[in-house]
Formats: structure tokens, sequence, C-alpha cells
């Protein structure tokens, strides 16, 4: 039997099928668009969950610049006196990755940041970031205590209070409900009752002893410190970081540092995690340090294949590093994480990848070099996987929903066709 459904039925049925394929769409396509209108730029400020505020110039030469801010510290006074200098690697398109390093208290320690710009639920851009800070060793034997890792996630509004530029603000606040005694005992605040019973915490002026006590101890410390060094051996001569390295895998780097601090260069990897992933030629090296004190830490970025992967390194520069007394040598002792892209929030997690690795001045194995005009991994023999190419990797979404759009319409035809034909 032939049943003939209303014309009506069947415009509705029709413009229901419409919707249902065309409104994904539509809301993917409005976050890829939010994405490249508000990820194109990272200047502007950005804060923490933390409280932190990070301020970003974003130069034409894809090289990010700015202030930081922090809200917390391991001890005090181990962020410095006052903010420090933020130098880095600005992404090549929207939503490519990008990394930026901090030197805190004159090298003290350093910090490297990696991420990507991504749109989140709420149509509010995001960094999300994986941290690495390294923190001075007296000596190679030390380093296995240098490191801590950790994930940041800035946004352009505000998540918690914190030291501000425009309050004139630049370091943590210290806390006001201790006291250090010289000894170095310390014991909390206790609040009292006044007249009328109500409780309160100690004057101003007792307070204020905080910064006095402080003081006295940092100066006793100074002391001690002093008396100390006219028993210990001279210090190491200063280790060089100009030059060029390699590391146990076999890359190359060439560094250059000037008396700004900033550290520039190339970098040859002899390893890759897939075909292509390290580009097709040698990477630039964009990172600070202190100049005037070699011996401290520096970090530097790598950014691979115009943003599709970015890579933080921090580290220390040793000269009397070496199996035995008698094998003294200049090494860099350094730790690194590997951000790869991600398409959205969720993949967090899976974003970051982390290792050590020792440079010397001397080859350990081989790899691409810039003498012999090699730039890349050696990739004889291996299979070469076909790749999307860096300039479309921003479209990789839209391209997507096309191939479901297509999909759902052929579906759709045909449910339709046997619905008339019913």
């Amino acid at each position: 039997m032939l049943v003939c459904w209303p014309d009506d039925f069947i415009k509705q049925l029709i413009l229901i099928f419409n919707l249902y394929i065309l409104l994904p769409f539509h809301n993917k396509c409005h976050g890829y668009g939010k994405q490249i209108e508000n990820c194109g730029s990272l200047q502007g400020t950005w804060y923490n969950q933390l409280g932190s505020q990070l301020i970003l110039v974003h130069l034409s030469d894809g090289t990010l610049e700015g202030e930081y801010r922090t809200s917390v510290e391991v001890e005090i006074g181990d962020a410095g006196t006052s903010h420090s200098i933020v130098v880095g690697s600005a992404p090549y398109l929207a939503g490519a990755s990008f990394g930026f390093s901090v030197v805190w208290n004159g090298g003290q320690s350093t910090t490297v940041w990696t991420g990507q710009c991504v749109v989140c639920l709420g149509g509010h851009e995001k960094l999300l970031t994986t941290w690495l800070l390294h923190s001075m060793s007296s000596n190679c034997h030390e380093k296995w205590k240098a490191n801590r890792i950790g994930r940041d996630i800035f946004t352009r509004y505000q998540q918690k209070p914190g030291p501000r530029k425009d309050l004139d603000t630049h370091i943590p606040e210290q806390p006001l409900n201790y006291s250090f005694s010289i000894e170095g005992n310390s014991k909390s605040f206790v609040k009292v009752k006044n007249s009328k019973g109500e409780q309160r915490w100690p004057p101003f002026t007792e307070r204020r002893n905080f910064d006095l006590l402080k003081n006295a101890r940092k100066r006793k410390k100074n002391t001690e410190r002093r008396e100390h060094r006219k028993k210990e051996p001279p210090k190491p001569p200063p280790c060089q970081l100009a030059g060029t390295w390699y590391n146990e895998l076999g890359s190359e780097i060439i560094l250059n540092y000037d008396k700004s601090g900033l550290i520039k260069g190339e970098y040859r990897t002899a390893v890759e995690r897939e075909e292509g992933t390290a580009g097709n030629t040698h990477s630039r090296i964009y990172g600070i340090g202190n100049y005037n004190e070699p011996n401290t830490t520096f970090g530097f970025h790598v950014v691979w294949r115009r943003g599709a992967s970015v890579t933080g390194f921090v580290g220390q520069c040793f000269s009397t590093c070496g199996l035995d007394a008698l094998d003294k040598m200049e090494t860099l002792e350094v730790n690194w994480i590997l951000w790869q892209g991600i398409d959205k929030c969720q993949d967090h997690w899976r974003s970051t990848l982390y290792g050590i690795n020792t440079f010397t001045k001397y080859e350990q194995a081989a790899g691409p070099r810039q003498k012999e005009n090699t730039h890349v991994p050696n990739r004889a023999g291996e299979d070469i996987e076909e790749e999307v190419p860096a300039s479309d990797s921003s479209h990789s979404i839209h391209d997507r929903h096309l191939a479901i759009i297509s999909t759902r319409t052929l579906l759709f035809s045909a449910t339709s066709i046997l619905l008339i034909c019913l």
C-alpha cells in the first residue's frame, strides 16, 4: 500500500533535519571564529589562578616581552624585590604554541612556561600552560632537588587578588601575622581584645617589628656567610654559556649571550617523535639569563614547525662537572617541557612531555650540524607519513565538521526519499 504524507509534515520534517545538521556546525564555527579573533595576539594583561599578573607585549618580530608579578613564593624573598622581566616566543598563528621565561632574584631561579591560547566554555580565551622551575644548585650533585613542575591557566579577568602594576605592588604580600627573631625562631601574632572586648590584631607598630626583625636576621645571615666564605674553597670559574653545545642524543645548540641577558641562537635536534615534527630546518632559540652571574640559572625556548609545538629549557651552567677530579668540564644541566598543540581545553592533561639533557662542548653522538649544512634529524629509511601543513592546522576543526555535514546530508537525503516513497 502506498502512503502519502501531507506536504506540510514533510516540510517540517526537512526543516528539523536541517537544524539538526547545521546547529552543531554553527556552534563549532562560532568557537573557531572566536579562537581566531581572541587568540590572534597575546598582547595585554593576564591573571592566573593564584593571583599572579602577567603583562605581555606581542612584538612584530615574533617575540614576547613583558612583566610578571607573582603572588606566591616558596620562601620570603625568592621572587626578588620587584616584578620580573618576561622574555618569550609568540605563537606564529592564532592558537599555536608559545613559551616564555622569567628569571627570579638575579638568577637564583628561573621558570619557563610553554602553552597555548584556547577558547574554552563561555567564549573566554585562556592561556593553558605548563611551567618548570629550576632553582640554583651549588654543584652538579645537588641538581636532583632543583626542579618543580606545575601548570597555570591565565585569563584576561582576575581570578584572585595579587600584586598589581596599577596599585604599585610588585611582589607577594608578606605575612603580617608572623614575626621573626634574630635567632631565627618564629611565632604567630595572636589576636588580643581591646577595651570593648573585640578581638583585633596587634597595632601597626608591633607588626612593623616583622620588617625590623627580618632585616636584623638578614644582616646576621650575611655576617655568617662572610665568615663561612673565608673557610670555603675558591669559587669555580665562570661558565661560558655562549658557544656550541651537544647533548647525549646528538642535538646541537649554538648560543649567543649578550650583556642585556638575552639568549639567542640555533637548535638542531637529532630526534623527533614523528617524521617532520621538527620542521624542515633548524629552529630558533630565544631566552634569558643573568649575564653578570654566568653560573646562575637560565631559560630558553625552541618553537618547532611554526608553533605546532614548543619546548622550554631551564637549567644551569656548571664549570666543574665531571666523572672524577681529573675530568672537570663545562656542562649545561637542563630540564625541559615540550608542549604539543591541543584542540580543546579538556586536553590540557595530555599536552606536555618532560625530560632531562646534559650538554657538553664536545660531541657525544652523531647528529645534524651547522658546519655540515645538515639541520634536521637523519630520516633515511623512516616511513614518511603525510601531515597537514602548519599553515592549515588552524583550519582542521573546520574541515572535520565539513566532513560531518556531508555524511549527515547523505543520511538525510536517503531518509527523506524513504519517507516520501512509503
